[in-house]
């Protein structure tokens, strides 16, 4: 590799770079702003570890969503790329924030997230951590592709992000029904598994459905039509690489009935969360080839 040519890439990244650390800075201030109570003693003098991995898994997304669109920096038009990323970068921000109430209220509805976290609950900390990875690279696929105009561009971007977070919502629902134990109880009675496993089917939706949200827009119909296609193989191929996982769980790996029945240990839920995740990755890899 030409070493100059690698040096000069680089410095082409430095802007979109800058964007995104200015972005983290605004979402943890603003964040800080938004609760009722002292970050900071939260944080480092109470040494709260599960509202420690809730506020990185919000960095994360941030940084994840916002990588997307950071090789679109054109040096030879810096201003109108720089004004480009910060209006994508601001974007994905107040995405973020509103999908708190998202989380809160739609997928772990009653379950009194903000209370458990200050008491320390280290499943609901895992859970919502996993779940603003997944939904950062939800907005990543959101941001990819072009269209005819800058408002349509914006209007589709918003639409098929907001139809990928039901997507999301629809999985954790089906996955719940489909599990013998009560994934939201357990989250609620401080447990680390539960944490695991659901954050694990937060990303896994998420990758999978990334595909049915990137990509230019042609028209509302097609892209529309191509959204509902991807999302119902992506829907069935998870279905089909979680049951084959049970499978395993039973017949190869020799996981205990109480444990696939009541309550998985973390090395069961830490499993399942890995083959929920490859499941994904193997969801979005067909899709991308269809």
């Amino acid at each position: 590799m030409d070493i100059l040519i690698f040096l000069t890439d680089v410095v082409r990244t430095l802007p979109g770079v800058a964007v995104v650390i200015f972005y983290v800075v605004v979402l943890w201030g603003v964040f800080d702003l938004m609760t009722p109570f002292n970050d900071r003693e939260e944080l480092f003098r109470k040494n709260n570890l599960a509202y420690l991995l809730q506020r990185l898994g919000l960095v994360a997304g941030q940084v994840i969503a916002m990588l997307a669109v950071i090789p679109d920096f054109d040096v030879d038009h810096p201003w109108e790329s720089a004004g480009w990323l910060i209006l994508e970068g601001l974007w994905v921000a107040i995405a973020l924030i509103t999908a708190r109430w998202f989380i809160d209220w739609v997928i772990l509805r009653k379950t009194k997230n903000q209370e458990l976290l200050l008491k320390g609950n280290l499943g609901v900390g895992i859970a919502e951590a996993g779940a603003y990875v997944g939904i950062g690279l939800l907005l990543g696929g959101s941001l990819t592709g072009t269209a005819e105009t800058a408002w349509l561009s914006l209007a589709s971007t918003v639409i098929f992000y907001l139809l990928g977070l039901l997507f999301v919502a629809a999985v954790f629902w089906l996955y719940e029904l489909a599990t013998p134990y009560h994934l939201r109880r357990n989250l609620e009675e401080g447990s680390v598994p539960a944490g695991i496993e659901l954050a694990g089917v937060f990303v896994a939706a998420c990758v999978a459905v990334q595909v049915g949200v990137a990509g230019d827009f042609e028209s509302w119909g097609s892209d529309l039509v191509w959204f509902f296609v991807t999302a119902l193989i992506a829907l069935l191929l998870l279905g089909i690489i979680w049951g084959a996982s049970l499978l395993l769980e039973r017949a190869f790996w020799r996981v205990t009935k109480e444990q696939r029945t009541l309550a998985p240990t973390v090395t069961v839920a830490t499993l399942r969360a890995g083959m929920m995740i490859l499941a994904g990755v193997v969801t979005a890899t067909v899709l991308n080839l269809t």
